[in-house]
């Protein structure tokens, strides 16, 4: 793997929604949306089941894109 330590310009989307939960990364110079995933939420596992799903469901992401994890932030879209 290939660490891009540029990451100026790197952010973490994360949506948390009822059925599913999805994280990619957002170059905020160009737009482009890459390293998209998918995973069910199974929110009837728990809050704290969640949560963790949601971590693991970052490092991949962030793994599978290559950038080092100092990325310049990350948001979290949640209903409500």
């Amino acid at each position: 793997m290939n660490l891009n330590m540029n990451n100026q310009n790197k952010f973490i989307g994360v949506d948390l929604a009822e059925t599913h939960l999805r994280a990619a990364i957002v170059d905020s110079e160009t737009g482009q949306i890459s390293g998209f995933k998918q995973i069910p939420t199974q929110a009837h596992e728990g809050h704290d089941a969640v949560i963790v799903r949601m971590a693991d469901l970052i490092q991949e992401v962030i793994a599978a894109e290559g950038i080092a994890e100092d990325s310049r932030g990350s948001g979290i879209g949640v209903p409500g």
